[in-house]
């Protein structure tokens, strides 16, 4: 959904068109209300990750996504713009017990085909310190661009591969985007 855009000014000399401008401030209101881009995504199933290369997350389920900027058919590992802005991603990894290599997840966002990592989004580093879900996360502000994506990639060193952990909605990884500006 575009953004509305804002209402006429009335200018001297000018016939005053009240219900035009309180009808475009309506529509203002109401795109606030329910047209911001926003989503909400999660892995509901524990994904392998193998030890020692950055490996983008499925994120199979939505729990909304006003915009359509994901699909739990395709590509499932991103959130597409569909409205060009700054958004605020913030995100979670959960893992498997395993008290063995460090553990790490950043941000990559793709515009015109090329993939960077988010400045200052590569979070974690500890190794667990005990064999119970060990769990991390972040939140990183990005300008996506019509079309530009972003993807939540998880790292772990192991020595083999190690699963995410996906037992509920509240113990899995996570993306949470939120358009906050043009």
């Amino acid at each position: 959904m575009p953004i509305p855009t804002a209402p006429t000014t009335a200018v001297s000399g000018q016939p005053i068109r009240a219900t035009a401008q309180f009808n475009a401030l309506t529509a203002q209101v109401n795109y606030l209300l329910t047209g911001l881009p926003i989503a909400q995504m999660y892995q509901s199933v524990a994904q392998s990750i193998p030890t020692g290369a950055f490996t983008n997350l499925l994120l199979d389920v939505e729990v909304f996504d006003r915009d359509s900027g994901h699909s739990t058919v395709t590509n499932t590992d991103r959130y597409t713009a569909v409205t060009a802005g700054y958004y605020l991603v913030s995100w979670g990894v959960a893992w498997s017990n395993s008290t063995t290599g460090q553990r790490r997840s950043r941000l990559a966002v793709t515009t015109s085909g090329v993939s960077n990592a988010a400045i200052g989004s590569n979070i974690g580093g500890g190794v667990p310190s005990s064999s119970n879900i060990f769990t991390h996360g972040g939140s990183k502000i990005v300008y996506l661009g019509v079309n530009d994506y972003v993807c939540l990639a998880a790292f772990q060193d192991s020595g083999s591969a190690l699963n995410t952990y996906a037992s509920a909605a509240d113990q899995t990884s996570y993306m949470d985007v939120l358009f906050i500006s043009q």
